[in-house]
């Protein structure tokens, strides 16, 4: 196998991760090779097993710790991150200095487009200035709409459910059609699926609001629901319901991993609550409202 120009590791199975890495298909198509990067612990890549290339990419997750990235600025001459969450920020900032006392950072080992303000499809979308086209453009709006939980467009929720019913599998290792697949996603029919969704969606709802039961985390009785895997298109509205109807203003929604042996907890929370201290407490990350870790199943069982 010839050498890549270029590899790319993406936040798996983030919407908003795949979206990004195909902007790197779209605008030199054959020349990266792609992996999905999972923050699951058992899922998590070994920078040992990654393929030699001329450059790697990080998009939308610049990896589990300071350590596993210091490995990558080891092993690649070139690096480039892309990402817009906090935890990668903060890793950056704990970056070992350099001989000549900067950061990394700033030397041109690693390249670093980070803005939370856009989603990474989006920081991509600026960074290689690609001509997506009027409703390729819209949908990556509504992707990154929804990643950053601001639901300002209309029917973002619906079209984040039509496309979760896809059911498209975002391991493009696992389903080498990806890239086309997301290319004959259609708006209209995103958003008609996703409103038929929303009716079945509120019965769910109230089922899973009366079985709340609170749980002990960072020291803080949290509202918390364990849901089905199949069922993780409630997350963002169950969470934010129990943080309404709980004064603390966080909720915890788990999917259990029985085979894995772990819980998958995603905390949400109101826009004067930051839930991202509490996710970190256990070695997660994500956002202020938008935050998540696991940890093992027995443990959470037993919280």
């Amino acid at each position: 196998m010839m050498r890549p120009k270029r590899l790319c590791l993406y936040h798996y199975p983030c919407a908003d991760g795949v979206f990004a890495a195909w902007g790197f298909e779209l605008a030199a198509p054959g020349e990266t090779v792609f992996k999905a990067h999972s923050t699951h612990p058992d899922k998590r890549l070994a920078v040992a097993d990654l393929p030699d290339a001329d450059e790697l990419v990080l998009v939308d997750y610049c990896g589990p710790d300071v350590a596993w990235l210091s490995e990558c600025l080891a092993r690649y001459d070139h690096v480039l991150l892309v990402d817009h969450h906090k935890t990668a920020s903060d890793m950056l900032e704990a970056l070992p200095l350099a001989n000549q006392g900067k950061p990394l950072a700033n030397q041109g080992k690693l390249y670093v487009i980070m803005n939370d303000g856009f989603s990474a499809c989006n920081l991509v979308r600026r960074f290689l200035e690609l001509p997506l086209g009027q409703e390729r453009a819209h949908l990556w709006d509504y992707i990154q709409d929804n990643d950053l939980y601001t639901h300002v467009m209309p029917g973002s929720k619906a079209l984040t459910l039509g496309l979760k019913a896809r059911g498209i599998e975002y391991d493009i290792e696992k389903n080498p059609a990806l890239w086309s697949q997301l290319g004959a996603l259609r708006m209209g029919e995103l958003l008609s699926e996703g409103f038929k969704l929303f009716e079945q969606q509120a019965a769910l709802m109230s089922h899973y609001m009366s079985m709340v039961v609170m749980k002990r985390l960072g020291g803080l009785d949290v509202p918390s629901c364990v849901i089905r895997a199949n069922q993780h298109g409630i997350i963002n509205d169950l969470g934010h319901s129990m943080a309404k109807a709980f004064r603390i203003g966080v909720g915890a929604v788990c999917i259990e991993d029985e085979e894995a042996g772990y819980a998958r907890v995603s905390l949400r929370s109101l826009s004067h609550v930051n839930c991202l201290p509490l996710a970190a407490e256990y070695g997660g990350g994500g956002h202020a409202q938008s935050a998540g870790f696991s940890m093992p199943l027995r443990q959470w069982r037993a919280l």
